[in-house]
This record gives structure tokens, C-alpha cells and sequence, in this order.
């Protein structure tokens, strides 16, 4: 058979047809979940739960991915200098769920500028909070809404605090 026969291009077309077809659907409870985004001018944040759908008395972990603009910078929870990025507890509406302890917040990089230690953050950073469905729940969708709390700082100067609002649906099964 010629390397370049209709007969050899069969297999290379299946096998091309193969991998181009979608891959099967996930169910409900699995598919892959899209982050919710907010943004202004500096700051963009993505809002997504670490599960998609969860069952009451089940823990959750909400994950905001922030994005900062390039030539900008935010601080880690290490800094004392500036005001270090923030999820204020009193900030954050759980929509009845339960908060596990306080949220992970990144701690920056060590620097030292003019003699003064500092803790920025780089271009893109995680924060994290944990959550549980009260096992009363009685299914339905949960509608978690927070804010970040952050100063952003350039290489000549740091600007007044700012704060960026953000939401998060969180899919609850209903009980058994």
C-alpha cells in the first residue's frame, strides 16, 4: 500500500475524528463549575467554589483568584507598613452558611525598599475561605457576597484603600 493511498489515510482520519469529538457530558452535580467576575479599573477578581454543588452538612471552599493590572501591586497579611489585602468578616453575607475559620490570605513576598520591609503580592493571587451547609439545609442555591479590601501601590506611590464587591452561587442538593 502507498504511504499516500485513500486506504492509508483511514485510520489517521478516524483517529482524528476520535479526538475531535467532545468528550462526554459531565452530570449536574459534577460539571465544571464558571467563575463569577468582578473588576474595576486595577482589579479583577474571580469568584469560584473549589466543588460545584455540595450537600447540606458539607464543607465548601470559596477560592478568589485576583488579577492585578500590570505596573500596580497589592500587599500580603505579612505587611505593617501599607494596608495588607483584606476579606473583612464583616464584609462577607454567607447566605446562611457557616464560616470555617478565618480566610487564607496570601503573605507577600519579602522585600526591603529604602530600608523599609515590605510583603507584595504578585500580578495574581488565591485568597480562601472555607465554609459548611448547615445539615438543615433544604437544598436550593446559596448566594455568598463579599468584598476585598486592598491598597494598590506603583513604583512612585500608594493610592487611598479601595474595596471590590463580589458574589459567589454556591449549588446545595437538596437533603436525602
Amino acid at each position: 500500500m502507498n504511504a499516500h493511498s485513500p486506504a492509508s489515510l483511514v485510520l489517521p482520519f478516524s483517529l482524528l475524528a476520535a479526538c475531535a469529538s467532545s468528550p462526554p457530558a459531565l452530570p449536574a452535580d459534577r460539571a465544571l463549575a464558571t467563575p463569577t467576575v468582578s473588576a474595576n479599573e486595577h482589579v479583577r477578581i474571580e469568584a469560584l467554589w473549589a466543588m460545584p454543588v455540595v450537600s447540606p452538612g458539607e464543607e465548601a471552599e470559596l477560592v478568589l483568584t485576583v488579577h492585578i493590572a500590570p505596573g500596580f501591586h497589592a500587599y500580603g497579611h505579612k505587611e505593617t507598613t501599607n494596608i495588607p489585602v483584606a476579606l473583612p468578616a464583616k464584609g462577607l453575607q454567607l447566605d446562611g452558611l457557616e464560616a470555617i475559620g478565618a480566610p487564607v490570605l496570601p503573605a507577600g513576598e519579602h522585600a526591603n525598599v529604602h530600608g523599609v520591609d515590605t510583603y507584595p503580592l504578585p500580578a495574581k493571587f488565591t485568597i480562601a475561605q472555607r465554609v459548611r451547609v448547615p445539615a438543615a439545609w433544604r437544598g436550593g442555591a446559596a448566594e455568598v457576597r463579599g468584598v476585598l479590601a486592598y491598597q494598590l501601590c506603583n513604583d512612585t506611590a500608594c493610592y487611598p484603600p479601595e474595596k471590590l464587591a463580589f458574589t459567589a452561587r454556591l449549588p446545595v442538593r437538596a437533603a436525602p
